[in-house]
């Protein structure tokens, strides 16, 4: 079997040899591995520990920066953001919903003005975006919402 699938963890040359010798201690050893005299020295392994990986962590993006201006977006023919500052908006959409709108809200459209004002209010201060882009901005954090609270049910 190959492998190049496989991901290797890395291990010291130290931590091989000695795992080695502690093998050939228990082949060539007339008492049995698991005898009280033998495990009195010997550190416990947590084999769970040794195989979780690390996860990437949720995002953290500041909803208010220090710039003066907003930025700009560029859109193609098909209205979808393109260019430098699209990835951070899309970003910044997902940081927003993720501070200002509730996970236990009921439904999206349960959403009151106030807060609907305050997300508006704040992706103004950040990017430039006209009236006539607030009505499929919404669409999208209402998507962006929807999403989150299905991984959120997933993991609990």
């Amino acid at each position: 079997m190959s492998r190049l699938g496989q991901k290797r963890s890395k291990v010291s040359v130290d931590e091989v040899q000695e795992n080695i010798a502690n093998k050939l201690l228990r082949v060539n050893s007339n008492t049995p591995s698991n005898s009280p005299e033998y495990l009195r020295d010997k550190e416990i392994i947590d084999d769970a520990k040794n195989n979780k990986k690390k996860g990437r962590g949720p995002s953290k993006f500041n909803l208010v920066s220090g710039q003066q201006q907003p930025k700009d977006l560029e859109h193609n023919e098909f209205g979808q953001e393109i260019g430098d500052n699209s990835v951070k908006y899309a970003t910044f959409l997902g940081c927003m919903i993720k501070e200002f709108v509730p996970y236990t809200l009921g439904r999206w459209n349960d959403l009151d003005e106030e807060m609907k004002n305050k997300t508006w209010l704040c992706l103004q201060l950040n990017y430039k975006v006209e009236e006539w882009e607030k009505h499929p901005i919404f669409q999208k954090l209402g998507k962006l919402w929807r999403d989150r609270k299905s991984k959120l049910q997933i993991l609990i």
